[in-house]
């Protein structure tokens, strides 16, 4: 839009507003590869464009110094994985983290999350990064940022102020995690390698031919729910040989990022298996398909039919 028609965009990040934490979220999807949006984040030349004059000592354990009109912001350098996450020291105490998933062909989802600091300054916050997400989009598309965005900071953030308002005066909404145990009659091993092994794994669950079970490892699979074909995205985020296995959750053109972790436990010569799947009120937005009861009956079918019949060939009782 015209410069002086410069405006918050409508993509509204949330609040975290709780007890032990306090901070902004934002999700955007942006129609550049990983490695593109990576550089932006940490590129002096590159975060002068939409953030602010920076210098930057990269790495775990760097730092990086940023020139806010406000004052200056950053410190060390928390978490540094290229490509996929950056996190940093803010301001008095508060933290900043970016992580970055690959979102279908040469494009990228952007999660960023501030904080640390207090309710008061919630709003503020939201509206600040909000505008710094909007101009790292122009940034991305070599256009310039809007021209005397202090002066101008009323008019540009008026609608957005109104929004983020009425949003801190709901509630927020946490779901409890769905959980779902059972145990098997098969030792630990077995059951570790139907959870990680992409042969396997087609057997009795999704057809996944490029996983592997590697910290940080991303795999892609279809399912299908009636007739349509939901595309889902995952990035492995712990694996504890033959313990625990952790991914990030998500869909294709569809906001939210949800967490399943699952847990294995020797109990005498079998195995009790625990799945926790975090998160999913994050797609109660997107429609019908993807209401609780439907997550429920999917992760039964898996527990109770098809993994027991893979680990003896022949369904098998489950003993609890």
């Amino acid at each position: 839009m015209p410069e002086k028609d410069f405006t918050l965009s409508q993509q509204d990040g949330s609040f975290i507003n709780h007890p032990d934490r306090v901070g902004v979220e934002f999700e955007r999807i942006l129609d550049h590869p990983v490695e593109k949006v990576w550089r932006a984040l940490t590129q002096p030349e590159q975060l002068a464009k939409w953030l602010a004059p920076a210098s930057i000592t990269p790495g775990s354990g760097g730092s990086i110094t940023l020139r806010l009109t406000g004052g200056t912001m950053g410190g060390k350098i928390t978490k540094w994985k290229e490509n996929i996450l950056l996190e940093y020291a803010w301001h008095n105490g508060s933290t900043v983290r970016w992580e970055l998933l690959h979102e279908g062909k040469d494009r990228t989802r952007l999660l960023f999350t501030h904080c640390c600091f207090t309710e008061g300054q919630l709003v503020d916050a939201a509206k600040g990064w909000h505008y710094h997400l909007d101009v790292l989009a122009l940034a991305l598309e070599w256009k310039k940022a809007p021209e005397n965005a202090v002066q101008r900071w009323e008019q540009i953030a008026r609608e957005a102020t109104l929004r983020y308002k009425a949003a801190l005066d709901k509630p927020r909404r946490s779901d409890d995690p769905f959980v779902i145990e059972r145990v098997y009659n098969a030792p630990v091993e077995r059951v570790w390698q139907a959870l990680t092994d992409k042969s396997a794994l087609k057997q009795w669950n999704f057809d996944i031919p490029d996983f592997e079970p590697e910290e940080d490892y991303e795999f892609t699979f279809n399912g299908q729910h009636d007739d349509t074909i939901f595309i889902h995205h995952c990035r492995i985020t712990e694996v504890v040989d033959q313990r625990r296995l952790s991914y990030s959750w998500r869909y294709e053109n569809v906001s939210g990022v949800s967490h399943v972790t699952w847990e294995l436990f020797p109990q005498g010569t079998g195995t009790r298996l625990r799945l926790t799947h975090e998160g999913l009120e994050q797609f109660a937005h997107a429609g019908p398909d993807f209401v609780r009861s439907n997550f429920v009956g999917g992760w039964g079918y898996y527990f109770d039919k098809a993994l027991p019949s893979w680990l003896q060939k022949t369904p098998v009782a489950i003993l609890q």
